[in-house]
């Protein structure tokens, strides 16, 4: 645990244990396993590099490949019924 405190630490990422204490020792055993199963420094790497004013060659999109998303796989609040958005509230 102590390691992955430091790891935390050193990505600025320490906020995602804030609520440690107030799991079950099986959501603890979940969150353990998903915490330790990323890549920070590789993470840290993209969200810098996409968040930089001048992409690099890798790392350009060739917009004319992008496409509007189809009608049925999304929504918005104001276009679905209470139904929907209750399944969604209840889903999520």
């Amino acid at each position: 645990m102590q390691s992955l405190k430091e790891e935390l630490d050193r990505f600025g990422q320490q906020h995602l244990l804030q609520f440690w204490d107030a799991l079950t020792d099986d959501q603890k055993q979940l969150l353990y396993k998903d915490l330790r199963s990323i890549d920070y420094a590789e993470v840290t790497r993209i969200f810098r590099q996409s968040t930089t004013s001048e992409p690099s060659d890798d790392t350009a999109i060739d917009d004319s490949l992008l496409e509007p998303l189809p009608d049925e796989v999304h929504g918005g609040v104001s276009t679905s019924g209470e139904d929907l958005l209750r399944d969604y509230r209840e889903e999520g």
